[in-house]
C-alpha cells in the first residue's frame, strides 16, 4: 500500500466521517460505500469505452469499423457485448457518475441516486436486489450529500492505477473504520484483516469450493484471492460461496465481490444459515468462518432434531457448537476448515458442550487449536481461538498452539497480529502436518495425544498443555546461589531503609522518650497480645491507637513536635466538653455530615469502545485512576495505568481532581484511600473529597499518620 494511497484514504475518511454527527455509523456506512461502488463501476465503464474506441478504429483489430471515430454511431460504442465479455458492468446513462455529479446541487439528490441504483440493478442480473437504495431517506443537511459526491469525484479508478486493488483497499479501509465506530455492531460485518490472513495462511485455499456461512462483508474471500495471486495461482481455480443473514451486510458483500470481479455465489437471498441454508446440497473444500461469539439468540429451539448435529445437540443458549457442526457437515471428505470462536468453546462444561467437544476430538477431525491474544476485535475484548478442522487428518494427535503472547499493541484497547506472528503460527502448523522438523516449543506449541486430552477431561485450554517453567533451566546452582544471596542482601537493605523512615516518624511522636532501647530485657516489656503481631500489623496497631486517642477519646498523647505545639493543643483539644448528637465532644468541636465539610464529587468513565477518548501519551494525557491503581498506593496517588484525552474530559464532563484532594473507593473494593499527588481524574467507583473550609488539624494529622 503506497503512502499516497494511505493519505488519500485518510482524507476521504475524515470527510465521510463528518456525516457521523447527523446519522448513526451503521447508516452512513452504506451511504459512503454505496457511492464509492457507484463511482468505481462508472469509471470502469468509461475506461472500457475508451478501449472500445481504440479497437473499432484500429484496422488491425477484429472489431475495426472505421479509422474516423466520427463515422461510428454512439450506439455501436455502447454495444452491451463489448462490456459484458470483459466482466464490466453495463451502466446506463442515468447512473453514470458525471450524470449524477451534474445534479449534485439538486434538493432531491438522494432520490436521484436511488433511481440510478435501481437502473443498474435492472441492467445487471448479478446485482439485482443487492444495491442499497436508502439515499432518498437520509436526513442529511442540505448539500452534505453533494459535498460527498464532489469528494469521491476526486478518486480516479483506472487501469493505470490498478483500480480493482485501489478500490479494494479503500473499501476494506472504510469497513475497518466503520467497524471501530460501530463498536459491538461492527463485528457483525467485519473480521479484522490480520485474523482473516491467519486463517488463509494456514488453510492455503488454492483450488475448489471456498465457503463462509456467515460471510459478513466478504473479507475471507478477498484474502483468499490475495493468497492465490501471491502464490502464482489463478482466481478462477476457486469458486466462492457465502451466506449472510443481515440484508444490508449481504449487500455490502455483494458490492465487495463485484468491485473485485469475483463471480461469488452469495445465495439467492440473504438468510439465516441454520434455518435457510442457501446451499443445502453442496459440500466444500475449504470453509472459513467468524460467527458471532457465544450467540444466545440463534433460534436453537427450532433445530433440536437437525441432521447436522452429528456430535450432539448444541445448547439453545450458545451457538458455538452449532456453527462447528454446521461446518463439519458441509465439508467434503477431504475438506478443511478454520473457525474463529470465543475461548469459552475450549473449556465450557455447560449444557453438554463438553460432550460435543469430546466427540469432535474422538472423531479425529480437530487438527489444531490456536489460542489468540485478547483485544484483537473492536467488538470483543476477550481472547479468542481458531479451531482448524480436517476431515482427512493424517495423525491421531492434535496440535495445540498458545499464541496469546503474540501480537502488537496498537493502543491500550486494540492489538494486531503482524506478518511475523502470522508466519510463526502457519509455519508451525505446516511443519507439524508434514512432520518436517517440527518440535514442541515450551509455552508455545505441543503435539498432544488423545489420551493426554482425555486425562484433562477434554478441555483444550492450550496453557494446560504447553506451559513449562523455563526460567531456571538455563542456570546452574553455582550461578543461581550467588545471585540469590545478592538479591537477599539488596532486599534486606531496602527493608532497613523503610524501617528507618518509619522509626524516625514514630520518634517525632515522642515515643522514644518513654520507650527503652530494644534489648533482651526490654523484650519482656512487650505485652503478650503484641508478641505475635507481624511487622505490618504492629504498624497498623500504632496508627489505630493514635487515631482513636486523638479523634475518639480527644486525648492528644504523643502528639508530634510542631510549631507552637502547646498553644495549638490547647486550641484543638480544650478540656471543656459539650453535648452533641454523638455524645460529649470538646468545646468548639462540631458534628457535621461529610457533605457539610467536603465538596464531594464522583469520577466518570468515557465510553470504553470509543478508543479516541483514551491515550497512551503520558505527557499530554490526563491521569485516570481506577481502583486497581489505588491498590499499591501508600499516600499520594501519582501513577496511573491509563490516561484520558482533554477532549474526553470536556465532552463527558469528567471531574478534575486537584492535588491534595482525598480520594476513596466506594464500589466493588471499598475503602482504598489516597491523596491526589497531582491533578488527575478517576473512574465512577472513586469519590473525591475537597474540604470546604480550613480543617488544619484533621488534614495534617491524617497526612502524618498515613505516611507511616
Amino acid at each position: 500500500m503506497s503512502k499516497n494511497n494511505t493519505d488519500f484514504k485518510q482524507t476521504l475518511w475524515k470527510t465521510a466521517d463528518s456525516l457521523r454527527a447527523q446519522m448513526d455509523a451503521a447508516e452512513y456506512k452504506h451511504i459512503v460505500l454505496g457511492l464509492i461502488f457507484l463511482k468505481y463501476i462508472s469509471d470502469s465503464f468509461a475506461e472500457q469505452k475508451e478501449r472500445i474506441k481504440e479497437m473499432v478504429t484500429d484496422p488491425n483489430s477484429d472489431f475495426f469499423i472505421s479509422e474516423d471515430l466520427n463515422d461510428i454511431n454512439e450506439k455501436d460504442l455502447e454495444d452491451r457485448d463489448y462490456y459484458t465479455q470483459d466482466n464490466v458492468f453495463w451502466v446506463p446513462e442515468s447512473a453514470r457518475w458525471e450524470t449524477l455529479r451534474s445534479q449534485a446541487k439538486q434538493t432531491d439528490l438522494g432520490a436521484i441516486i436511488d433511481r440510478a441504483m435501481g437502473d443498474i440493478e435492472s441492467e445487471n442480473n448479478s446485482l439485482k436486489g443487492k444495491l442499497d437504495k436508502r439515499f432518498g431517506r437520509t436526513e442529511l443537511q442540505a448539500g452534505k450529500l453533494g459535498e460527498l459526491i464532489d469528494l469521491i469525484s476526486t478518486i480516479g479508478f483506472s487501469d493505470e492505477q490498478n483500480s480493482g486493488d485501489m478500490l479494494g483497499e479503500v473499501y476494506e479501509y472504510f469497513l475497518g473504520k466503520f467497524a471501530a465506530k460501530e463498536g459491538k455492531k461492527g463485528g457483525e460485518f467485519y473480521t479484522p484483516r490480520h485474523i482473516v490472513k491467519t486463517l488463509v495462511s494456514v488453510l492455503s485455499p488454492h483450488k475448489g469450493r471456498v465457503y463462509d456461512p456467515c460471510c459478513g462483508s466478504g473479507g475471507m474471500f478477498v484474502q483468499s484471492e490475495e493468497f492465490i495471486r501471491s502464490h502464482g495461482g489463478r482466481i478462477d481455480d476457486i469458486s466462492i460461496y457465502g451466506q449472510e443473514s443481515n440484508p444490508t451486510t449481504w449487500r455490502l458483500a455483494a458490492m465487495n465481490m463485484s468491485i473485485r470481479g469475483f463471480a461469488a455465489d452469495l445465495g439467492k437471498e440473504f438468510g439465516d444459515t441454520f434455518s435457510n441454508d442457501q446451499f443445502p446440497d453442496l459440500k466444500f473444500d475449504y470453509i472459513m468462518a467468524n460467527p458471532f461469539f457465544n450467540d444466545s439468540n440463534w433460534g436453537g429451539e427450532k433445530h433440536m432434531e437437525d441432521k447436522r448435529w452429528e456430535f450432539g445437540t448444541p445448547p439453545e443458549s450458545n451457538a458455538n457448537f452449532a456453527w462447528v457442526q454446521h461446518i463439519t457437515h458441509k465439508l467434503k471428505k477431504n475438506g478443511r476448515a478454520g473457525i474463529v470462536l470465543a475461548n469459552a468453546s475450549l473449556t465450557s462444561n455447560t449444557s453438554g458442550e463438553n460432550l460435543i467437544r469430546q466427540k469432535l476430538l474422538e472423531s479425529n477431525i480437530v487438527e489444531s487449536i490456536v489460542e489468540l491474544p485478547s483485544k484483537l476485535f473492536t467488538n470483543f475484548s476477550g481472547p479468542v481461538c481458531i479451531w482448524f478442522l480436517n476431515k482427512a487428518k493424517a495423525t491421531n494427535e492434535t496440535l495445540l498452539i498458545n499464541a496469546q503472547d503474540l501480537g502488537r499493541d496498537v493502543d491500550s484497547k486494540l492489538k494486531v497480529l503482524d506478518d511475523d506472528d502470522i508466519s510463526k503460527i502457519s509455519e508451525t502448523i505446516k511443519k507439524w502436518e508434514l512432520g518436517d522438523d517440527y518440535l514442541d516449543e515450551p509455552n508455545f506449541c505441543k503435539s498432544v495425544s488423545l489420551d493426554e486430552i482425555k486425562s484433562k477431561k477434554f478441555t483444550l485450554s492450550t496453557k494446560r498443555y504447553v506451559y513449562e517453567d523455563t526460567r531456571n533451566q538455563q542456570y546452574s546452582p553455582v550461578e543461581e546461589l550467588p545471585s540469590l544471596f545478592l538479591s537477599f542482601e539488596s532486599k534486606q537493605k531496602e527493608i532497613e531503609e523503610i524501617n528507618s523512615k518509619i522509626s524516625k516518624k514514630l520518634k517525632t511522636l515522642g515515643l522514644s522518650s518513654v520507650t527503652p532501647s530494644v534489648s533482651t530485657e526490654s523484650a519482656s516489656q512487650i505485652l503478650p497480645h503484641h508478641k505475635d503481631l507481624s511487622f505490618n500489623e504492629t504498624i497498623q496497631g500504632i496508627v489505630d491507637k493514635i487515631f482513636r486517642a486523638w479523634f475518639i477519646d480527644f486525648n492528644p498523647i504523643f502528639f508530634p513536635e510542631i510549631e507552637q505545639k502547646d498553644r495549638k493543643i490547647k486550641l484543638w483539644f480544650p478540656k471543656e466538653r459539650e453535648t452533641s448528637k454523638l455524645g460529649k465532644i470538646p468545646t468548639g468541636w462540631e458534628v457535621k455530615q461529610i457533605k457539610d465539610i467536603f465538596k464531594v464529587s464522583i469520577g466518570r468513565t468515557p465510553p470504553r469502545k470509543e478508543f479516541e477518548w483514551f491515550t497512551d501519551d503520558k505527557n499530554n494525557g490526563i491521569p485516570w485512576v481506577s481502583i486497581a491503581d489505588l491498590k499499591n498506593t501508600n499516600v499520594y496517588q501519582k501513577n496511573t495505568s491509563e490516561f484520558l484525552t482533554a477532549a474526553a474530559v470536556k465532552k463527558f464532563n469528567v471531574p478534575m481532581v486537584q492535588k491534595g484532594t482525598t480520594i476513596l473507593s466506594f464500589k466493588l473494593t471499598v475503602g482504598r484511600v489516597a491523596m491526589a499527588g497531582t491533578q488527575l481524574t478517576t473512574n465512577e467507583a472513586i469519590a473525591h473529597f475537597d474540604p470546604k473550609e480550613n480543617l488544619e488539624l484533621m488534614v495534617e494529622s491524617l497526612r502524618m499518620i498515613s505516611e507511616m
